[in-house]
């Protein structure tokens, strides 16, 4: 296993981590794929960014409940396809994984239309108090030492699926 225990073979462009005072990383709390303007309309890539940035956030979500014993953390991803970017949470229901569409917001090119970001101040102010929410389980298990010294399988009575690997996600999206 790879970054802070998920299965993922290829490192997310950027990972919104939780660290201890010695800077030791104890989980993800977000992940974020990004693509330049040049490979904008690479669909098949853009597909497999989002698969990953859901297995991502589903292997966090597990790591999370092994280490922390949370079961109802939310978490964020986000994809940015050139000024274009897409936010989505994923939460754990119970033996299912719900990663939701939340909305798409526009990345500002220049000065001049930093007044995007102004026009959708009450989306970005629901959506920080949503993740402050959705990652508070977690922030109050480590600040109460309630971390588990090791990985811990999952939960009696829990099934859980183990998640594709980058290779098999390959194969299933020539499929497609």
């Amino acid at each position: 296993m790879s970054r802070s225990g998920t299965k993922s073979k290829r490192e997310p462009d950027l990972v919104l981590e939780l660290k201890d005072q010695s800077n030791k990383t104890l989980c993800e709390l977000g992940i974020e794929e990004a693509t330049p303007h040049a490979h904008k309309n690479f669909r098949k890539k853009n597909a497999k960014d989002l698969a990953r940035i859901g297995l991502g956030l589903k292997d966090a979500l597990d790591l999370i409940q092994d280490k922390c014993r949370v079961d109802d953390a939310t978490l964020l991803g986000y994809q940015v396809v050139a000024q274009s970017m897409s936010v989505y949470l994923m939460r754990r229901c119970g033996n299912m994984y719900v990663m939701l569409h939340v909305h798409d917001a526009s990345i500002p090119g220049s000065m001049k239309e930093l007044s995007i970001i102004g026009a959708e101040y009450n989306f970005w102010f629901e959506l920080a108090l949503t993740v402050e929410n959705g990652i508070k389980p977690v922030l109050n298990a480590t600040a109460k030492g309630k971390l588990a010294s090791v990985h811990l399988p999952s939960s009696v009575g829990k099934t859980r699926f183990h998640t594709v690997s980058t290779p098999e996600l390959n194969k299933l999206l020539k499929r497609a």
